[in-house]
């Protein structure tokens, strides 16, 4: 989704937006077990989808073709949260999405 978000903020130069996966995502099963094996249930109860963090800046032109110049692995390790961090006073929104009950 990150992706997809980043090529409309690319077109309209302004933003960018980075995914921060989900702590299943980071945890080695062995190592970190969340309940004993016995009790595992089925369904984890964390978000199944990560959350989104806007980054609130302005794309000038070169930076713009840049972006679209590279290819998708480069976009996607650049909206990796953890890889890509942006500067510490740069100004972050969170947005959550939280799996829905459908299944």
């Amino acid at each position: 989704m990150a992706l997809a978000l980043n090529e409309v903020a690319v077109y309209y130069g302004k933003g960018h937006f980075f995914y921060l996966p989900s702590r299943l995502i980071w945890r080695h099963p062995d190592k970190e077990p969340l309940l004993p094996f016995s009790r595992v249930p089925h369904r984890v109860p964390e978000p199944a989808y990560p959350s989104l963090v806007y980054m609130h800046c302005k794309c000038p032109p070169h930076c713009r073709t840049a972006y679209y110049e590279e290819g998708n692995r480069g976009r996607y390790l650049k909206c990796n949260a953890p890889m890509g961090r942006p500067a510490d006073a740069t100004p972050l929104y969170a947005i959550q999405y939280a799996q829905s009950s459908w299944d």
